[in-house]
C-alpha cells in the first residue's frame, strides 16, 4: 500500500510498547502486514496483524478486521490460532495471535508445484475440521496464504470475511 513499512512498523511498536516488541515482518497481503514480535510480559514469540493504515480508516473495514480478531478468539481448536489481543489506537488496528512457524501454503505451492493427493488429502482434512469447529463463526474466505504448515499439521490464521469456495483440489496432482 501507501504507507511505507517502516512508518507502519514504528508506528505499531509505538502502540503496542511496552508489552510487545516487534522484530520483523513476516508476511503482507491486501489488508495489512503481519509481524514476529515477543509478547515481553509472558516472554512468548506472538504474531500481530496490522491493517495498511489507509483501510483502517474506514470505518466498515475497521469493524470487519476486529470482528475477524473476536470471531478467531472465540474459537479453541487446535488448527485454528488464538487470538490473544486486539486494538485501534490511534487509527491503528491491529491483533496479536500465535507465532506458526513454517510455511503457508501459498510458499510450498510457489516451491513444490502441486500437492500429492495424499497431502491435499491431510491439509483438506485439517481444514475441514478446523472449519466445523468454527461452526457459524467461520463462514468466509479460505485462502491459501491463511494455511501455515506446522509439524504435520495444517493451521489457519487468516480468515477474510469474503466467502468463497477454493477448490483445494486444483492444488493437487492426479
Amino acid at each position: 500500500m501507501s504507507e511505507p513499512i517502516t512508518d507502519l512498523f514504528a508506528d505499531l511498536q509505538a502502540v503496542l510498547q511496552p508489552q510487545y516488541r516487534l522484530e520483523r515482518e513476516l508476511g503482507r497481503g491486501g489488508m495489512g502486514v503481519v509481524f514476529r514480535a515477543v509478547d515481553l510480559a509472558l516472554d512468548r514469540r506472538v504474531a500481530v496483524k496490522a491493517a495498511h493504515p489507509e483501510l483502517a480508516a474506514q470505518p466498515t473495514i475497521a469493524e470487519r478486521f476486529l470482528a475477524e480478531a473476536r470471531m478467531l478468539a472465540r474459537i479453541r481448536h487446535p488448527n485454528i490460532v488464538t487470538v490473544h489481543n486486539a486494538g485501534n489506537v490511534s487509527g491503528l488496528l491491529y491483533y496479536v495471535m500465535d507465532e506458526i512457524p513454517g510455511e503457508s501454503l501459498r510458499q510450498r505451492l510457489n516451491r513444490d508445484g502441486l500437492l500429492d493427493p495424499a497431502d491435499t488429502q491431510a491439509l483438506m482434512g485439517d481444514i475441514a475440521a478446523a472449519l466445523a469447529n468454527g461452526g457459524q463463526s467461520i463462514d468466509r474466505k479460505f485462502i491459501t496464504s491463511g494455511v501455515v504448515k506446522r509439524t504435520g499439521k495444517s493451521r489457519i490464521f487468516a480468515m477474510q470475511w469474503r466467502f468463497r469456495w477454493l477448490p483445494l483440489t486444483q492444488y493437487c496432482k492426479e
